[in-house]
């Protein structure tokens, strides 16, 4: 994003505020399900601890973050103030950081089946370095205040094109894990799937589904961020109309993409709550185990009843 006029940006700083409104429906349904719906169904006291899970941390983190981005990304369109530039900047990487970690505190079990004990390992070393890489546009351009607008403009490129390649290169190994498990398990049922701790067969599907979906609408904000860069370097000043339409076209894509992006894991969240309700929670083998157990409790239950008649009718007819 460049600071030029803002009357050509309206369409971009209106869109900027509306996603910001969703986030914080987003927000509010979250809280609301959790407070409402999630801790009732577990029979679970209402403390922070029971509420927030690993997983809803980071989704409510990532929609707070991503609603501070778009209200920062709105008003430097509007005003053309440098610090709000920076601000969003830095709420953009948060929300970077976010996503990364909350896709795979959601999908560790998928990442563990597919891929082996050595290159997960390698996949979580590189994790653990993305709060500094996404971080480091936004500390950029704060070191680079002094300089001119044209040295100014060249490092903070680099650093986003470097911020971007490491998350592109990220997303790309949740994308081949979850499409690599749903072509392996296509047509397979939920109760011939991987069954887990945590997540049965179906459960497993509808992450690797919406967790694809999601990694896709990062690709593109990608392509949208590769058109913007170009028309940048092209023509700094975008006084040409059609390198003007081109850049405002990046920024809307990057914008919707990584709209979709955050937004996407709100509707798994809700797509696995409705395979909780109906029942198949549950592993296979944990299922067995629950009617082999009730069978026990029903077998225990005729005894006990055949021998209290038993009782009776001794008492009833002595011999």
């Amino acid at each position: 994003m460049h600071s030029i006029d803002n009357e050509r940006f309206m369409g971009v700083w209106i869109l900027s505020y509306t996603f910001a409104c969703v986030n914080m429906a987003c927000i509010a349904f979250l809280l609301g399900f959790t407070l409402c719906v999630d801790l009732p169904r577990r029979r679970a006291p209402a403390t922070w601890k029971t509420a927030l899970s690993t997983s809803h941390s980071l989704l409510l983190s990532l929609q707070i973050s991503a609603m501070g981005c778009n209200l920062c990304k709105g008003r430097f369109l509007q005003s053309g103030n440098a610090h709000f530039r920076i601000a969003y900047t830095f709420w953009y990487g948060i929300s970077e950081v976010l996503y990364l970690f909350f896709s795979w505190a959601r999908s560790s079990e998928i990442l563990k089946i597919q891929f082996t004990p050595r290159m997960y390992r390698i996949f979580l070393s590189l994790l653990y370095s993305t709060p500094f890489t996404c971080i480091l546009p936004a500390i950029v351009q704060v070191c680079a205040l002094p300089l001119t607008p044209v040295q100014s403009e060249k490092y903070y490129n680099m650093s986003n094109f470097l911020c971007g390649g490491f998350v592109t290169a990220m997303d790309t190994f949740f994308a081949v894990a979850f499409y690599s498990y749903l072509i392996k398990y296509a047509t397979s049922t939920p109760d011939d799937m991987p069954c887990t701790e945590n997540n049965n067969g179906a459960r497993l599907q509808i992450i690797a589904r919406y967790g694809l979906i999601s990694s896709c609408f990062c690709f593109v904000a990608l392509i949208g961020f590769v058109v913007l860069m170009s028309a940048f370097v092209i023509d700094p000043s975008l006084s040409n109309p059609s390198i003007r339409t081109a850049y405002m076209f990046g920024n809307i894509t990057v914008d919707v993409g990584s709209f979709l992006a955050v937004t996407t894991p709100v509707i798994m969240k809700i797509r696995l709550h409705q395979v909780s309700m109906s029942g198949d929670g549950l592993c296979k083998a944990e299922s067995k185990r629950d009617g082999s157990a009730n069978a026990m409790d029903s077998g225990t239950a005729g005894i006990v009843q055949r021998t209290q008649l038993s009782s009776k009718w001794i008492n009833v007819n002595p011999s």
